[in-house]
């Protein structure tokens, strides 16, 4: 790889470009998808799951991994070095060196991705005969002065739960478990916070314990 042959700086700057180019595209296509902004929702759906998959496969390069690693033993200055490190804890926590976790992991992906198309372009969500997008129905369970038109979009909504659940939700649980597992976590949800925050789910209750002590006396 050329970047082999660049300073630690050049390398590092290349990296973080790389990174910010992926999660970028990636987080600009989920929130247009989330606010259900694009005219083409099929098309969105896949230009995000491609986004994602192009993400992953970043955030999973054992290659990359191996450069890190590499330059680590090398004499990079301090603030190299901390850079470093936390680009090998990143690879460290989203590479899954298992090819059978792997191929698993690429599974869960794409059945997410496939139920979001198919919920996209089946389910039509409305209110008093007008067609609504999820974000619509929850600003009027939020802010609409008629309780009745509150509960009736609330009420829509649940079907989305609904619709998840008879087209594959169950057994993309049961995938996401099955991973977790394989990688050694207690469940999918721990295996989230310990790649994503990089401490374990009991850990992130705790501090949530002390933030609600901390809060609780003002505005009680």
């Amino acid at each position: 790889s050329l970047m082999r042959n660049l300073s630690h700086r050049k390398f590092l700057d290349q990296l973080s470009a790389q990174f910010l180019d992926r999660h970028m595209v990636f987080e600009g296509l989920y929130w247009n998808i989330a606010m259900d902004i694009p005219a083409d929702r099929a098309a969105a759906s896949a230009a995000g799951a491609a986004a994602e998959t192009a993400r992953d496969a970043f955030n999973q390069d054992s290659t990359l991994l191996e450069q890190v690693e590499e330059r680590l033993k090398g004499n990079p200055s301090k603030h190299e070095r901390a850079q470093l490190e936390a680009w090998q804890r990143m690879f460290g926590c989203n590479l899954i060196r298992s090819a059978d976790a792997a191929a698993l992991a690429a599974k869960i992906t794409k059945a997410e991705s496939e139920l979001t198309a198919t919920m996209r372009r089946e389910l039509k969500l409305t209110l008093d005969g007008e067609e609504m997008t999820q974000p619509k129905l929850r600003l009027i369970c939020d802010v609409d002065p008629s309780e009745a038109r509150r509960k009736a979009a609330y009420l829509e909504q649940s079907r989305i739960g609904e619709f998840r659940l008879n087209n594959g939700y169950l057994e993309l649980v049961r995938m996401r478990g099955e991973l977790a597992h394989m990688l050694g976590y207690a469940d999918f949800y721990d295996m989230q916070v310990q790649r994503r925050q990089g401490m374990t789910k009991t850990r992130l209750f705790e501090l949530l314990d002390q933030l609600v002590a901390a809060i609780k006396p003002r505005v009680q």
